[in-house]
């Protein structure tokens, strides 16, 4: 293998991840007309448990689990999670997969308003910039002046908010602990919650065999999306790959539009494009002050 094919890897390992968890939600949303967002949040976590299991010498082994020191961490996390997988559940089932991915995609700005608020994380008038230009994309996404804004949209937004704060605790947690704890640990918290939801509120819904292999597979599709993601940013430049993120808008809605015939709208595309823009442009301003603190960037 080659040098440049060598550093060309991780990209490829970070595109098919965020493909992978396209194509398991693709999964999800061809089944969330028939049953209530807690069956459909339900099995996939099951299966993807069992896999987690099956698989456990490969993330780190069942003994790593004891040895974590990080359990509150974890489980708030897990909260985090729960929040933002039933926003998902909740948008997929009313809106269309482009306009959730948009919508979700915009963590890295609730990230910094995370920070802001509530680590009191001075950020400069750049990032600023990036901030209001991206929640500018999401009012066009919205179209506020419509009058007529459907909730699920919020869902979607929520499900962002959900990403930060997961995304936040894993930072504060560090590289360090081992993947099997990293994904363990937080996926008891949803689901218990989706259980109940279940169990207390709708009931417990029969699921037909053709759809519980969709769920089956859906929850295998999130682990394999989880390895190579994990192995990606592992071997390769995070300041690079972040970005790869907004991938997931491509593919979502292209498989929305061959699958579930979803037509992106014009106002969509629009903001979209604002939000990629201004949320690359904020995650690269983030690793250009991170390195010049290292002293890898010069002062300028």
């Amino acid at each position: 293998m080659t040098p440049h094919t060598k550093s060309f890897t991780p990209v490829i390992l970070v595109l098919v991840a965020f493909l992978c968890f396209n194509i398991a939600d693709a999964f999800l949303n061809a089944v969330v007309d028939h049953y209530h967002f807690g069956s459909v949040g339900f099995y996939p976590l099951i299966s993807y448990l069992i896999c987690i299991f099956i698989f456990s010498k490969k993330v780190g082994g069942i003994q790593s689990l004891k040895k974590t020191k990080y359990i509150k961490l974890h489980l708030w996390r897990g909260v985090f999670n729960t929040v933002g997988f039933i926003g998902f559940l909740i948008a997929i089932a009313y809106i269309s997969l482009a306009q959730t991915y948009t919508l979700i995609l915009t963590s890295p700005f609730w990230v910094a308003l995370i920070s802001i608020f509530f680590l009191k994380k001075k950020i400069g008038w750049h990032r600023w910039l990036a901030i209001i230009i991206g929640f500018v994309g999401v009012l066009v996404v919205l179209q506020p002046s419509t009058g007529s804004v459907h909730p699920a949209f919020f869902a979607a937004i929520t499900c962002g908010i959900g990403a930060a704060g997961s995304m936040l605790i894993a930072r504060r947690i560090g590289e360090h602990e081992p993947l099997i704890n990293m994904v363990f640990f937080p996926l008891l918290v949803p689901i218990v919650t989706l259980f109940l939801i279940n169990i207390l509120w709708k009931g417990w819904e029969p699921v037909t065999f053709d759809h519980m292999i969709l769920f089956a597979a859906s929850g295998v599709i999130f682990l394999i999306a989880d390895f190579l993601f994990s192995k990606g940013f592992a071997t390769g430049e995070t300041d690079f790959l972040a970005p790869l993120h907004y991938s997931q808008i491509v593919w979502g809605t292209l498989i929305g539009f061959f699958f579930f015939n979803e037509m992106p709208e014009v106002w969509t595309i629009i903001g979209a494009v604002i939000i990629v823009l201004s949320g690359v442009y904020l995650i690269a301003r983030e690793n250009y002050l991170k390195k010049k603190a290292e002293n890898v960037v010069p002062s300028s």
